[in-house]
């Protein structure tokens, strides 16, 4: 159709020295692609049809078309390049923040242990540089205990304190508690959802609480007042926690619930209630083995939850209480 001469002839003109570099371009990259896509052919006769040759002078020329054409499938390679590099360079880069995010979390997985030790030895400094003189700054207008047991044993238990400042302001309150062998360990406080709250419902009052003690069947807080509670003032302080297997001891042996602590002032009083869920395997027995006092009693009961939650126990109070050391105790057993 044409001849050698006439198409080399075409090429060798100045105008057509850019559009054969880009020519080549897409030839290489279409004869490499060619091996899976077999595109070469079609490239080919997409060349062939893009010279024509003009009747009158008989010399060859590109179609209107084909200029056009060759510089949008410049522009897409060279936007396939660009989108391809700029891909790898994110990948790196992706790769390098991955590499660095868990370099750093190693790093703070290996130390958690150490960190927390160092809090709870600068809580600990702090609550025993500040400790009062012998002799109690706080009483207790009322203490209530709630423990309800499932089936399993775990116990959800939540201790309520109204708490009364007498002589001065009291900034802040050290507490511990701690679960028998038989109970599950807890390797954190988020473990047994513990938490310590203001629920007397006065703007303004709040407390937080820093740990002192976390080992896996022993846990001990400080928590303080904000603002401290002031002379006269009470708070009501409610503490919460649920611990797997808590009751674990009494499938063999009974178990003792209880409280020790320093009072200023007499006149508060002191309820414990024990509730076993309803068809677990056994029922509850208590019994009074602390110390007495002239209103103590023990009762049977039954309680019942919003969710559905049903059991039978025991309720322990104690009210006109004396000043000073306070301890009261019960004592639960399973009867199976």
């Amino acid at each position: 159709m044409f001849s050698e001469q006439k198409i080399e002839n075409f090429f060798k003109k100045p105008t057509a020295k850019i559009v054969g570099y880009v020519i080549t371009g897409v030839t290489a990259l279409a004869t490499g692609l060619g091996y899976l896509l077999n595109v070469d052919k079609y490239l080919a006769s997409f060349l062939v049809r893009a010279v024509a040759l003009d009747p009158v002078t008989k010399t060859a020329h590109l179609k209107p078309w084909f200029v056009p054409v060759v510089l949008l499938l410049a522009a897409i390679v060279f936007g396939l390049v660009l989108i391809a590099i700029l891909l790898i360079k994110s990948r790196y880069e992706l790769g390098r923040t991955q590499a660095t995010l868990a370099a750093t979390e190693k790093s703070l997985a290996e130390r958690p242990a150490d960190i927390l030790e160092d809090l709870m030895g600068a809580v600990r400094r702090i609550r025993d540089q500040s400790k009062e003189a012998p002799g109690a700054v706080k009483t207790f207008d009322a203490i209530h205990f709630l423990y309800l047991v499932d089936r399993d044993l775990t116990a959800s238990v939540t201790k309520t304190f109204h708490v009364r400042a007498v002589g001065k302001p009291l900034h802040f309150w050290a507490i511990e508690f701690t679960a028998q062998q038989e109970a599950d360990p807890a390797e954190s406080f988020p473990a047994i959802g513990f938490r310590v709250r203001d629920v007397g419902g006065i703007a303004g009052q709040d407390v937080v609480f820093l740990p002192t003690v976390n080992e896996l069947r022993r846990k001990g807080v400080c928590v303080f007042f904000l603002p401290p509670i002031e002379p006269g003032d009470i708070r009501k302080i409610e503490i919460f926690y649920s611990w797997k297997g808590y009751l674990k001891r009494l499938e063999r042996l009974p178990e003792d619930i209880g409280l020790t602590t320093k009072v200023k002032e007499r006149g508060g009083s002191c309820t414990m209630q024990l509730y076993l869920q309803e068809g677990s395997q056994g029922t509850l027995e208590c019994a009074i083995t602390g110390p007495r006092y002239p209103n103590d009693s023990l009762q049977p009961g039954q309680y019942d939850t919003a969710d559905g939650w049903h059991g039978g126990g025991f309720t322990y109070s104690a009210s006109n209480l004396p000043g000073g050391d306070l301890a009261f105790n019960i004592q639960a057993k399973l009867r199976r």
